[in-house]
């Protein structure tokens, strides 16, 4: 069966389900949510969102000519005092802070440096953590110890936004060469063996001081953007289509494109320099601000007073004053010029989010986070469950996420606009997040369901259950005698059980399957490319995705079956503690803890963080899995 065909199968039989009006401006106003390390703080409310100037897009949907941005961190050492972002769209970026994301590293960072749609920061011990849309492994850093970091690319994803999703990243490590990931469709991500004292990261291409002073760039050079001029620089900072540096004695030039004026720096002497998108701002040795290039939302008239750093985003700028506060101004759409108070030692602006450093350590972030299912917050979980991947009528396809803290509380984020993730209060023992539902069972054994119930799928029965799964429109599960009770969308026998003493059961598409006690594994519902036809064996655990199954026998390996046009049913080898099967691809907890996911790798659905697991959840386009330290991490991404 072909993707199309099975998006299209799924598709029908939840057309019945889409309400009318679903439209995005009946979703939540997105805001930043608070997490460990890094920190969202609330953002206000999303404004209006005014017509993009001459360029004729709005901030609902950037220009596809691409409006990149790029940020600039104050310079500690050799620390990088910038990073780009941008907006690309013929191979471009595109994103918002979210994914492999909101590691929950702890400890504290020295620098952060903000793209489209993610973020990554250097913490205390030299190492790098990232979190937001990881497409191409953007928010994949290596490991080892660094002294510098800068990440480009990336593009507001935005609801309505048809704007590509590449970006990249490059390090400092101690030995000072760069070592870079993430896309590198230019050669961006490929940097010369040579030694570097200072990196940032553009839209499409990336520039590096050297040892001697010379400026190197490498990627995307349409413009001239990575064709520096000779001289010595003391920074460097790269755009979108143009780059400018700050030179040893002070004055900036700049190459590339010079459209807007962007690449025509004002008079003086600098201390650093911001590259944008269609402006550039830098710091004077006085510490006054200047700025050139377009005069769109005041983007040329920074607030007075006296700065250590700037950081020019899409159409906004923000700056860290002597007194640590920070300030930004331009265009003022999701909050991304709405700064928390507090002192801050350097910031960083992205596509249309913020984040800087607080004097603590701490990272605070402001502005978009329309990928929040992958945001989770603060507290110790003891499981979690994602869901989603609905398309609604506005063509959106989003998830939500639920999860059970220690405490037995429920927390749900993402897309909520059927109040599937608006849990109820109590104490839980187990949650399930279903298509555009979910379930869970409460430490009484019953189940209380929420969100979408046009199936019934939210309308559980009465009695005692020992587990739950939610499917995409029905739910099933183990009560504590053994038997399985399923309620919801019935029209291919998926919520018809068999009779029997089951061990465990699990609610696909169209499809379930249960462990019966003895091991054996029990499928019924669509069968029609053998997703409901398991093997003989002994398994511990078993899994029904969207037209695949797989589960893990008593040795440990991973058996799979169904469609495997992606490579979903293809498991690797070694030995598993769990296994889940989402639509075209699988995760699963290998024995030492760490992840493998394998098919699909859309959106970095398949390319999961580095770490130690106790549990995992796939949903659509994004996994979540919970930390031995009880914490969650996520990648993928919400929305398509």
């Amino acid at each position: 069966m072909s993707n199309a065909k099975a998006v299209a199968v799924l598709f029908a039989m939840f057309l019945t389900l889409v309400l009318t009006g679903c439209s995005e401006e009946s979703s939540p106003t997105p805001t930043a949510r608070v997490v460990p390390s890094p920190t969202f703080t609330a953002a206000p409310a999303a404004q209006p969102t005014p017509t993009a100037g001459t360029s004729g897009a709005t901030e609902q949907a950037p220009p596809s000519d691409g409006g990149s941005l790029r940020s600039e961190q104050s310079g500690v050492a050799a620390q990088p005092t910038e990073q780009p972002e941008s907006t690309r769209s013929a191979s471009g970026s595109s994103t918002v802070p979210a994914t492999e994301v909101v590691e929950h590293v702890p400890g504290s960072f020295l620098s952060v440096s903000a793209a489209g749609g993610f973020t990554c920061g250097m913490q205390t011990d030299g190492l790098l953590a990232c979190w937001g849309r990881n497409d191409g492994g953007r928010a994949a850093p290596p490991a080892g110890e660094f002294i510098a970091i800068s990440v480009g690319g990336g593009a507001s994803l935005k609801p309505g936004s048809s704007l590509s999703t590449d970006g990249h990243g490059c390090g400092l490590n101690t030995d000072r060469t760069l070592v870079c990931w993430g896309s590198n469709s230019y050669g961006q991500a490929t940097p010369p063996a040579e030694e570097f004292v200072y990196v940032s990261a553009g839209n499409n291409n990336t520039c590096g001081v050297k040892g001697d002073g010379s400026v190197a760039c490498w990627g995307d050079d349409q413009f001239g953007q990575s064709s520096p001029p000779t001289g010595e620089f003391a920074s460097v900072s790269a755009g979108r289509a143009h780059a400018c540096g700050v030179k040893t004695d002070g004055s900036v030039e700049c190459w590339g494109d010079g459209a807007f004026g962007r690449g025509s720096p004002s008079p003086g002497e600098y201390l650093s320099v911001s590259a944008g998108d269609e402006h550039t701002c830098g710091v004077r040795t006085e510490g006054s601000v200047a700025c050139w290039g377009t005069e769109r939302y005041g983007l040329n008239a920074p607030p007075a007073g006296e700065y250590i750093s700037v950081s020019t985003g899409w159409l906004h700028t923000c700056g860290v004053k002597v007194d640590g506060s920070v300030a930004c101004w331009g265009a003022e759409w999701d909050g991304r010029t709405t700064p928390p108070a507090g002192e801050f030692v350097s910031v960083s602006a992205g596509i249309d989010h913020t984040c800087g450093v607080r004097t603590d350590g701490s990272v605070a972030c402001w502005g978009a986070d329309y990928a929040g299912q992958a945001t989770p917050p603060v507290g110790e979980f003891a499981l979690v469950s994602v869901g989603g991947g609905f398309r609604w009528s506005d063509g959106s396809a989003d998830g939500h996420t639920c999860g059970v803290l220690r405490d037995g509380t429920l927390v749900c984020w993402g897309d909520n606009r059927s109040d599937q993730a608006a849990p109820p209060s109590g104490v839980f023992a187990s949650v399930s997040a279903g298509l555009i539902h979910t379930c869970a069972v409460d430490v009484d054994h019953s189940v209380t369901c929420w969100g979408n119930d046009e199936a019934g799928q939210s309308s559980p029965p009465v009695g005692e259950f020992a587990s739950i799964s939610a499917g995409y429109a029905h739910t099933c599960g183990v009560k504590t005698d053994g038997s399985i009770e399923c309620w919801g969308n019935d029209e291919a026998g998926q919520a018809a059980p068999p009779s029997g003493a089951f061990d465990s059961v699990s609610a696909g598409g169209l499809h379930t399957c249960g462990i019966g006690t003895d091991g054996s594994i029990e499928c019924w519902g669509n069968d029609e490319v053998g997703q409901a036809a398991p093997p003989a064996g002994s398994f511990v655990s078993v899994s029904p995705g969207g037209f695949h199954t797989c589960g893990v026998k008593a040795d440990g390996t991973v058996v799979c079956w169904g469609e495997n046009e992606d490579g979903q049913a293809t498991p690797p080898s070694g030995r598993f503690a769990s296994v889940v099967a989402a639509v075209v691809h699988t995760c699963g907890i290998v024995t030492d803890g760490s992840i493998e996911c394998w098919g699909n790798d859309d959106y970095g659905r398949s390319t999961p963080p580095i770490g130690e697991f106790a549990s995992i959840s796939a949903g659509w386009f994004h996994s979540c899995g919970v930390k031995t330290d009880g914490s969650v991490a996520c990648w993928g991404v919400q929305r398509r």
